[in-house]
Formats: C-alpha cells, sequence, structure tokens
C-alpha cells in the first residue's frame, strides 16, 4: 500500500480518500466524522512512509525521472506538504455522490491506483540511482534488505487503514442507530 513515489503516491492518497467516505454517513456533515479523521490519519502514516523512503534514497522518490541533484531542495518538502489534498479530494467527492457514487469512485480510483502502481512496478522495484537506471540497470530493492522495510511500511499502512476504517463503520453505525431512536 504504501509504495512511496512522488508518481503513485497522489493515486493511492485519493483511493484512501474515496475508501473512507464508503465508512462515512452521508447525511453527517463530512469532517465530523470517524471516516474523516480516521482516512487523514491513515493518509498521514503514507506520508510518514514516504518522507522515511525519500530519506532513504531519494531517486527511488522520483521513480529515476529525474535525478535528486537536478531538483530544487525545497521542492520535494513542498510535495510532502501537499500530500493530504489527494486524500481530501477523494473522500470529499466521496462523501458528496452518496452511497452508489462512493462506491463508484472508489472502484474507479482502485483501478487507476492499480493501473499506475503496475505500470512504475520496474521503477518502484529498483533500488539504485537515477543513472545507472537511464544506463538501463534493474532491479536491487530485493537484494539490498530495504524490501523488508518496505514490506513492514506496506503492511503496517494496511493494517492501520484496516484499523481505522472498522472504527470509522463502527462510529457510523452508531451515529445511524442513535438518529433512528429519535
Amino acid at each position: 500500500m504504501a509504495r512511496a513515489t512522488f508518481f503513485s503516491d497522489p493515486y493511492l492518497l485519493f483511493l484512501l480518500g474515496s475508501f473512507f467516505a464508503l465508512a462515512a454517513h452521508p447525511k453527517i456533515g463530512a469532517i465530523r466524522q470517524r471516516a474523516f479523521w480516521g482516512g487523514l490519519f491513515a493518509s498521514l502514516s503514507v506520508l510518514a512512509a514516504a518522507v522515511f523512503f525519500y530519506l532513504r534514497n531519494p531517486d527511488w522518490m522520483w521513480a529515476y525521472v529525474v535525478a535528486e541533484e537536478m531538483v530544487p531542495g525545497w521542492l520535494p518538502w513542498a510535495l510532502f506538504l501537499l500530500y493530504p489534498v489527494p486524500y481530501l479530494a477523494g473522500y470529499f467527492l466521496g462523501h458528496g455522490v452518496g452511497r452508489v457514487g462512493s462506491r463508484r469512485l472508489f472502484l474507479v480510483s482502485l483501478i487507476l491506483a492499480i493501473a499506475v502502481h503496475l505500470a512504475l512496478l520496474p521503477r518502484w522495484t529498483s533500488w539504485l540511482g537515477t543513472w545507472e537506471f537511464a544506463r538501463g540497470k534493474r532491479g536491487g530493492l530485493f537484494g539490498s534488505g530495504v524490501w523488508l522495510e518496505l514490506g513492514a511500511w506496506i503492511v503496517g499502512v494496511a493494517l492501520l487503514t484496516l484499523a481505522f476504517f472498522l472504527w470509522a463503520r463502527r462510529g457510523a453505525a452508531v451515529r445511524q442507530a442513535g438518529r433512528e431512536g429519535e
């Protein structure tokens, strides 16, 4: 889940937003729900993974499209500040289109996130420098110990997301039961 590159993370974060919109109650204000806050926290865990892997190998975060030394030093940090935006877009759009629309949005964003990750597969499974990648070298992620760190982040973010989603669903169910009792 946390295949952290600047090119795939926006799709993953939008997917998280649309996923948590599924747990939201459509008749209750969007930010007054556990779904919003649980999803925001889960999306911040993706940000934490991105910063971690950026510090480990900046070229990997750029998916070897551009060498880190060619990028202004402020740009990655500005991008990190924007990480919540795709989550917010997915959540508010999903909350605003109702139950059926929210499911459709989630399905479309899931397909898109999978397609982007598959397209970037040769890039995120490589653990090199940009110039090595440009010369045709591939791989290295599984030959280094980094794949264990990546796997731990993926599992951790996935479990955290599931836990917050279930917490959010329970909150929506409790609120719904309270409204029906009125």
